[in-house]
């Protein structure tokens, strides 16, 4: 027994040391490779390190490198934590977590980083940079200018410690930061960061020609790096050199002629410069050296769809498709013409184009979410969320997909999903601040308000000028009563020039909501003299106005807006809302007609007048008004719900009957425009056709479990002889809550074909009690009710 047990020990001893000497030869190996910039070899060798040993705490930070050059920064991100776990100790792993950290605004985690390892570390350079950075960033530069000095003690030749100092001195003593910069240049001549930083601080104080020397002594250092070019000329377009900008970008082309990129940018440039017809000229003489490069074929259909070309931007595609037969540039270019064809509104040629992608790639990702997005203007949310997922089963980081996939699961009311979505856009691209808004609101919708807060803190942070995320953090202050958090947010932005309006604007909805009427209407007055077309600042003016007992005040403040803002058609939609409430018909519909002038793709103003022309018995100019409106707005469904609904209220059936069939095609799932059609077609029609086309239409719509949706089914079964199911479902429809006297009528109708005679009294006598309460069938109601 005792030779067996020794046995085990010297085979278990043995097994760890190969264990180890694996790893430490995987590990040699991987950083080899990773100096040598070999990352995808690099990410192999690491790997195989882990699998021997998760714990390795050498390869999983060199892990988390790798991650870092592929910018995945959730993987980097997970990696240093582990390796933080693994040894508390590990001063460089906490070094890029706290920068980490420190990019995402994430100020007081930044600040637990730095303190940890100066605890192990009391004199590291990039510690007191990272504590100097955040208190920059605070507004604390007495503190900043400490830490970046302590850190330069330690290590003079820190690029970051001398970005602080030049940060806090470059614009009250710009001659101290760019001694201080040229202090770093002069124990690092070749440093391109800290010339970067001297461009800076030289365009901060508009020193034009010495920025413009640097980026020249940038780009003869670094001949081969297009991104010192590209600021070269980026920096005399900004400053109207165009001849000059011009005159270098053609040398970088010349001096690199298969980089076709290049010669995208200088198109790109002449378009925007010169004139779209040197840049078409200059793109076909490209083409014409390299007739197969298709990058170039696409910039020029690119470039006729922006001139409005359309038919020459159809056959350059056309000519892609020929040339490359079923190749992924033909799929491209197809996808391509398929945009052209819906821009231009024809669904068949958009169809037939999408039928031939999917016959040569059934699972083509463009041609998917294109499919998905006609599907989602359509509400058919069922046909999107297919296509999306299939894209994402073949590429699960598709932003795109992931962002319509999470409108389509909140438009259904699957919050959690569409916030699950968002959250993976953040961690594909952690710097999308649209993707980190809806987490925010979505979160705050499920109730996690810490998490919303947080995450609105370091995008305004990182995006001071984001109006709807200053907005919604405001308010998720506010509801918390926050309220001297909140305000103190709006002072800092008030005290920013650059953010001063919408600092003025946001102190005046707190304001508001705190019922400071007086106050808030002095806010956004403020905010309005600095920013005039801010539109909710307007009508925060006149509800405060309102609010004090004050409209007269209120309709001549808009009054004098739109004297010296005649452009502003949101002022004039709101100034006919004054008037219409001052008895001032005619100057409310001159106001309304005028905003429609202004802005005919903005709905609030045909729809205010047409109600009022509705009130006032013009019908014809009612009805003149919504169809001006869907001829500006071809594509609004709810448009032609409201023709139909005021063709309905002129007993002009058929024609309403047309409206809605017409918001049904712009929007076949379109819940209110079903239910309206099938109502109209169960009270106006009897033949049996008709009644089973209304049953198709109405029955989707039970599972909403609306009581007007249920009324409108119920009638419609009752027209088609079905009683029993008609009571069922009227019952249901009041349960909810419905009450209207139409029900009533249906329901009584219901019981008196069943015999039901004392229910059928009882409801009928309901829907003829309310006097005046005119729909479809009154008249029956009566004359039944009084044979009982």
């Amino acid at each position: 027994m005792l030779h067996i047990f020794l046995a085990l020990c010297l085979a278990t001893l043995v097994a760890c040391t190969g264990g180890e000497e694996r790893q430490a030869q995987y590990l040699k190996r991987a950083q080899e490779h990773f100096d040598a910039g070999n990352f995808d070899k690099a990410m192999v060798e690491a790997k195989n390190v882990l699998q021997i040993n998760s714990d390795n705490v050498a390869g999983r930070y060199l892990l988390a490198q790798l991650h870092e050059q592929e910018q995945n920064w959730e993987q980097m991100f997970a990696n240093l934590k582990l390796v933080i776990d693994l040894d508390p100790k590990h001063v460089p792993a906490r070094i890029k977590l706290g920068q980490m950290f420190y990019a995402n605004a994430l100020y007081d985690e930044t600040l637990e980083q730095a303190d940890a390892v100066l605890a192990l570390q009391p004199d590291n350079a990039d510690a007191h940079t990272l504590r100097g950075s955040v208190f920059y960033k605070q507004g604390n530069n007495t503190a900043a200018e400490a830490e970046a000095e302590l850190a330069l003690k330690t290590e003079p030749t820190n690029v970051g410690a001398i970005s602080v100092l030049s940060a806090v001195y470059g614009d009250t003593d710009p001659e101290r930061a760019l001694a201080i910069i040229g202090d770093g240049l002069a124990r690092q001549t070749q440093n391109a960061t800290l010339q970067l930083l001297k461009i800076r601080v030289l365009e901060q104080n508009h020193r034009e020609e010495e920025a413009l020397a640097v980026y020249r002594e940038l780009v003869e250092a670094y001949p081969d790096n297009l991104f010192y070019h590209y600021r070269l000329v980026r920096y005399l377009e900004e400053h109207g050199r165009t001849d000059e900008a011009e005159a270098a970008l053609r040398s970088i082309v010349n001096t690199s002629p298969d980089n076709v990129q290049l010669k995208l940018w200088l198109t790109q440039f002449l378009a925007n410069n010169r004139n779209p017809e040197l840049a078409e000229t200059t793109l076909k003489g490209f083409i014409e050296q390299q007739p197969k490069l298709y990058e170039l074929r696409f910039a020029l259909g690119k470039l006729y769809t922006a001139m409005v070309r359309v038919a020459d931007a159809r056959a350059v595609y056309q000519q892609i498709v020929k040339l490359d037969g079923n190749g992924a540039d033909a799929l491209l270019a197809r996808n391509k013409l398929v945009e052209l064809a819906l821009a231009e509104q024809d669904q068949a040629g958009a169809d037939a184009l999408l039928a031939e992608i999917f016959a040569v790639e059934p699972e083509n990702s463009e041609a998917l979410i294109t499919r998905a997005r006609i599907a989602l203007l359509a509400r058919d949310v069922k046909t999107a969320t297919g296509d999306l997922r299939t894209v994402l089963r073949n590429a699960p980081d598709n932003v795109v997909a992931l962002r319509l996939l999470a409108g389509a699961h909140e438009s259904e009311g699957a919050l959690d999903l569409a916030l699950d979505n968002y959250r993976q856009i953040l961690g594909v691209v952690p710097s999308d601040h649209e993707a980190a808004y809806n987490v925010a609101r979505l979160a705050l919708a499920q109730g996690e308000t810490d998490a919303a807060q947080l995450t609105l803190e370091s995008l305004t942070e990182a995006k001071p000028d984001y109006v709807d995320a200053q907005r919604l953090l405001i308010a998720t202050l506010g509801h918390q009563e926050k309220w001297d958090v909140a305000l103190a947010r709006t002072e800092a932005l008030i005290a920013n020039p650059d953010t001063k309006a919408m600092g003025l604007y946001l102190r005046g909805r707190i304001q508001f909501d705190r019922k400071q009427y007086a106050e808030s209407a002095e806010s956004m007055e403020q905010a309005l003299a600095l920013e005039p077309a801010i539109v909710e600042a307007l009508g925060f003016v006149v509800n405060a106005r309102q609010q004090l007992g004050e409209p007269a005040v209120a309709l001549a403040y808009v009054q004098a807006h739109v004297a010296a803002h005649p452009e502003h058609a949101h002022a004039y939609e709101l100034l006919g809302a004054l008037q219409q409430q001052a008895g001032d018909v005619a100057g409310a519909q001159a106001s309304w007609r005028r905003a429609i002038e202004l802005a005919p793709a903005q709905l609030g103003s045909y729809s205010r007048l047409a109600t009022q022309l509705a009130r006032s018995d013009d019908w014809d100019g009612a009805t003149a008004v919504l169809q001006a409106a869907i001829d500006a707005n071809p594509r609004s469904a709810d448009l032609q719900v409201a023709l139909g609904e005021l063709l309905l209220e002129r007993q002009k059936v058929d024609e309403a009957l047309a409206a809605y069939e017409a918001a049904l095609r712009l929007q076949p799932n379109m819940p209110v425009a079903a239910n309206n059609l099938a109502a109209i077609i169960a009270d106006h029609r009897t033949d049996e056709p008709s009644l089973r086309r209304a049953l198709a239409l109405a029955q989707p719509l039970e599972e909403l479990q609306q009581p007007a949706f249920l009324d409108t089914l119920a009638w419609v079964n009752y027209r088609l002889g079905n009683s029993a199911r008609t009571v069922s479902l009227l019952n249901a429809a009041i349960g909810l809550g419905g009450d209207a006297p139409v029900y009533h009528y249906h329901l009584g109708m219901a019981y008196h074909s069943q015999n039901q005679l004392e229910l059928a009294r009882e409801h009928l006598s309901l829907a003829v009690a309310t006097t005046g309460a005119a729909y479809p069938g009154r008249e029956e109601a009566e004359r039944v009710l009084n044979t009982l």
